[in-house]
């Protein structure tokens, strides 16, 4: 260990080196990453804790993998799983109810959803949508339920802070978006990156670059993921991103969940009121969208799912069957930059492994003949392919 570290710094090494639990250990080592100054003296021993914290994530991560089957855990269901996270009171059972037809118990008493997460999903466009209700949120971020709702989160391509309109919201958000921070979830998107999904053909990482490589090739990433345990994943790059920077968003627990404001109890104030309130709320979230659930249920669904479509760099596709009459009902939802080939495994394993062309029609172009294309043509939204395999 290098003695030139600032004090506080090496302060936190004798912190990591008493921990006693692999997550205790993890957490304290990812505090010790970010008080290191980052500059050209450091880079051996920054790569080093990257490794390590690689190394305790995988052994923390199947812990809990092994945990899950009887822990406080939310299998995705759907397109998209969004967290409601919020103060108790604060409207979440609500908010489940009315969005996806639910008729979960909705109590005065605070605690009501604590023993497990009630979940619902409604579809709008033919996209899935899981709303999941978290225990309620208490202050320290030491308490159980607290812990539980931010591990959902966690898990989750968004979360959504709900607000009790009729007492501070402004100090309840400030207070939630603070928890959050300190709970490893950004809600602010990063110059730098780095989404890591699950390959569905899993035939090892592909990487996709959504901005630019600075300083390295695709094939110094390919390794470093390698090196850092990372197999048989969909990895999404964005901005302009060396190396270093790309390690280091993988291998801290610092995540970007885009963040939606649903602001509850409105009804019960005046007019006036409700709409001074959502002025200071959308004043302090700009760019993000603010749900008034007063307004039609309709536009509430349609404005959640297109906000999180583009937030999420997520398009629409529609296969059809070489012998059906008509392009399929529902759509796959695949991130932008998919290509047919990925199609192709998401629709079934064996296309995947046969695949000899598609047939695409693009958007408006139904009545027209099909573009044949090869295995790396990269979808647009509202596609239309024709998979044929050999």
């Amino acid at each position: 260990m290098p003695t030139n570290l600032p004090a506080e710094a090496l302060s936190k090494w004798e912190e990591v080196q008493k921990a006693r639990t692999p997550e205790e250990r993890l957490r304290k080592l990812q505090e010790f990453y970010a008080l290191v100054p980052k500059h050209k003296g450091t880079e051996k021993l920054l790569k080093q804790v990257r490794r390590k914290i690689a190394r305790l994530r995988e052994e923390v991560v199947s812990k809990r993998e092994r945990r899950r089957s009887t822990g406080f855990f939310v299998e995705k269901s759907g397109d998209i799983q969004i967290v409601l996270f919020g103060f108790t009171n604060s409207g979440r059972s609500t908010v489940l109810n009315k969005l996806t037809g639910r008729k979960v118990k909705i109590s005065p008493s605070p605690f009501t959803t604590v023993n497990k997460p009630e979940t619902g999903v409604f579809t709008w466009n033919g996209v899935s949508v899981q709303v999941v209700e978290a225990p309620p949120v208490i202050e320290n971020l030491e308490d159980t339920l607290t812990s539980r709702a931010l591990a959902l989160v966690r898990n989750a391509d968004s979360v959504a802070i709900t607000l009790d309109a009729s007492s501070n919201p402004v100090s309840q958000l400030l207070k939630l978006g603070d928890i959050l921070r300190k709970g490893g979830i950004s809600l602010k998107r990063p110059k730098v990156y780095v989404s890591v999904e699950p390959n569905p053909s899993r035939n090892g990482n592909i990487i996709r670059i959504r901005g630019k490589l600075r300083g390295c090739t695709l094939k110094d990433v390919e390794r470093a993921l390698a090196e850092l345990g990372i197999r048989n994943k969909i990895v999404t790059i964005h901005g302009e991103a060396d190396l270093n920077s790309i390690e280091e968003y993988v291998t801290m627990m610092l995540k970007y969940k885009p963040p939606i404001i649903i602001m509850t109890k409105l009804d019960t104030l005046t007019h006036e009121e409700a709409d001074s309130i959502l002025e200071k709320i959308r004043g302090v979230v700009r760019d993000t969208l603010v749900i008034d659930m007063r307004r039609d249920l309709n536009s509430v669904k349609s404005e959640i799912t297109e906000y999180l479509m583009q937030k999420l760099e997520l398009i629409r596709v529609y296969t059809w069957g070489r012998y059906e009459k008509q392009p399929a009902n529902r759509p796959i939802v695949v991130k932008k930059g998919s290509t047919v080939l990925e199609i192709a495994g998401r629709v079934h394993s064996s296309l995947h492994e046969n695949f000899r062309y598609a047939l695409v029609w693009r958007r408006g172009d139904l009545g027209r003949r099909p573009v044949k294309v090869g295995k790396g043509y990269v979808v647009e939204d509202l596609d239309i392919i024709r998979i044929v395999g050999t």
